[in-house]
C-alpha cells in the first residue's frame, strides 16, 4: 500500500506524550467482547471544539492504541452520539484515517460496530465506498440500541456514559412498540439459553458451584476436551486464541454443551475449541483472579518479571478459593504447552499473554485503560515464565 507523503509517523511512544489529547478519554481499549476479542472503543461525544484540539495528535494517539492491540484480532465501535458540526473533524481527515489503515490494523478488525447511526453517518458511508474494499465493507454493523450491543459485548466493561445511557433511553421511548423493542427481543432471545435443558448450566457459573456439582472438580468435562483438542492441534496450528472461531459454530457450540448434548469435540475446529475456553473464563460471574487481586495485580510499583517477586506472586495465588486456583492452574498449563510450539504456531508466551489476559481480571469499577491492560498481560506472562516454579510453591 502506498504512504501518503503526510502520512502519521509509526514512532515508538509513550501513554504520556499523549497527555493531552487522553485527558478527553476519546479512544481506549475495552476489555474483550463475547468471542475474546479485544475491544476498542471512541467516543464523538468527547471531541472538543475543532479549535482546542490538534487533529494530528489524534490521528497519532489512535495508532498509539491500535499498535498495543492490531497483532491480534479485535472489536472496534464508534459511538456517534455528540458529533457535532463545532466538533466534527472534515471528511478529508476522516478519509486520511482510513487510508492510513494499513492491512496489519484492517485485517485483524473482525468487526467495526457504528452506534446510534444518523443521516450523516450514512452520507458518510456512501461516500466512503469508492475507497472501502467489499471485504472490510463486511464487518462493517450499525446498532440504533445498546441491547443490541449487549449481544455482542460487555457494557459494563465499556462503562457507557450517561449521556450515551440517556440518549439511548430517549430513543427507546421515542420507539412505537408493543411492549419492547425488537432490539430487546434479539437480546432475550440470544440470552435465554438452549431452552428446555436438562444438562447443568456451564457457561457464567461460579468455579465454586462448578465444582460442586462435577464431584469436586471445577474443571469440567467440557474443559478437559477442548484443552485437549487444542492440545493436539498446538504443533500445526498458527494463532490458537488470537484467531476467532467461526462465531456461528462456537453459538452452536456452546448452545449444545449448555443443553447437556454430547458435542463431538475432534470434529471441531481447533479455533471454536480454543474460543470457548476464553469465553468460559470471560463469562465467569467474577473474574477467576478476582475482584480482590485486581488493585494488587496492576500495581505499578510491582515487577512482576523479577524473579524474587515469584514468591509475592504465589501469595497472591494462594489467597484465591480453591476452585478458582485449580481452574487457573489448568489454563496456565494449556498455555504453557502451547507456547512450546511458537515457532510454527507462532504463539509465544508474550503473545498468549497478550490475548489470554484480559480474560481472567477486570475491574467491577471502572473500565480499563492501556495502562491496566497491560498490567494484567504482564501479570499473566509472569506466571507463564514462572509456572513450574509457581506450581511448586502452590
Amino acid at each position: 500500500m502506498a504512504v501518503a507523503a503526510d502520512s502519521v509517523p509509526r514512532s515508538k511512544t509513550s501513554s504520556t506524550q499523549f497527555a493531552d489529547i487522553a485527558r478527553h478519554h476519546i479512544i481506549s481499549t475495552a476489555g474483550v467482547d463475547r468471542e475474546g476479542r479485544q475491544v476498542v472503543v471512541f467516543f464523538a461525544h468527547r471531541l472538543p471544539a475543532k479549535e482546542e484540539i490538534d487533529h494530528e495528535r489524534l490521528l497519532e494517539y489512535m495508532f498509539h492504541t491500535l499498535d498495543n492491540i492490531v497483532e491480534s484480532d479485535y472489536t472496534l465501535v464508534y459511538f456517534h452520539h455528540g458529533l457535532r458540526s463545532s466538533n466534527k473533524p472534515g471528511m478529508k481527515w476522516a478519509i486520511r484515517v482510513y487510508r492510513e489503515l494499513d492491512r496489519s490494523y484492517k485485517k485483524n478488525v473482525k468487526k467495526m460496530i457504528i452506534m446510534h447511526p444518523t443521516s450523516f453517518v450514512r452520507i458518510l458511508l456512501t461516500a466512503f465506498k469508492p475507497v472501502v474494499s467489499v471485504k472490510f465493507g463486511r464487518k462493517l454493523a450499525m446498532m440504533s440500541r445498546l441491547s443490541e450491543l449487549e449481544t455482542v459485548l460487555y457494557l459494563d466493561q465499556l462503562e457507557v456514559p450517561d449521556a450515551i445511557k440517556q440518549y439511548d433511553r430517549t430513543l427507546e421511548k421515542s420507539q412505537v412498540t408493543a411492549g419492547r423493542s425488537d432490539a430487546a427481543h434479539f437480546y432475550n432471545r440470544m440470552t435465554s439459553g438452549a431452552g428446555g435443558s436438562t444438562g447443568g448450566k456451564v457457561f457464567g457459573v461460579p468455579p465454586c458451584v462448578l465444582a460442586e456439582q462435577n464431584g469436586g472438580d471445577p474443571v469440567l468435562p467440557m474443559l478437559v476436551d477442548c484443552a485437549r483438542h487444542v492440545r493436539s492441534n498446538a504443533d500445526r496450528t498458527v494463532g490458537i486464541f488470537r484467531r476467532s472461531a467461526n462465531s456461528n459454530e462456537l453459538k452452536d457450540t456452546k448452545m449444545a454443551y449448555e443443553a447437556g448434548k454430547t458435542v463431538d469435540v475432534d470434529s471441531m475446529d481447533v479455533h471454536t475449541a480454543a474460543c470457548l475456553l476464553k469465553l468460559f473464563v470471560r463469562e465467569l460471574p467474577e473474574p477467576l483472579l478476582t475482584y480482590a487481586l485486581y488493585e494488587p495485580v496492576i500495581d505499578p510499583n510491582i515487577d512482576f518479571m523479577e524473579s524474587h517477586r515469584v514468591t509475592f506472586i504465589a501469595d497472591l495465588l494462594s489467597r484465591l478459593p480453591d476452585s478458582n486456583l485449580r481452574l487457573l492452574l489448568f489454563i496456565l498449563d494449556l498455555l504453557v504447552a502451547i507456547s512450546e510450539f511458537e515457532a510454527t504456531n507462532l504463539m509465544s508466551k508474550p503473545n498468549l499473554a497478550t490475548v489470554f489476559g484480559p480474560n481472567l481480571l477486570w475491574s467491577n469499577k471502572a473500565a480499563a485503560s492501556l495502562d491496566t491492560m497491560k498490567s494484567i498481560n504482564h501479570f499473566l506472562l509472569a506466571m507463564l515464565e514462572n509456572y513450574t516454579r509457581l506450581k511448586d510453591l502452590l
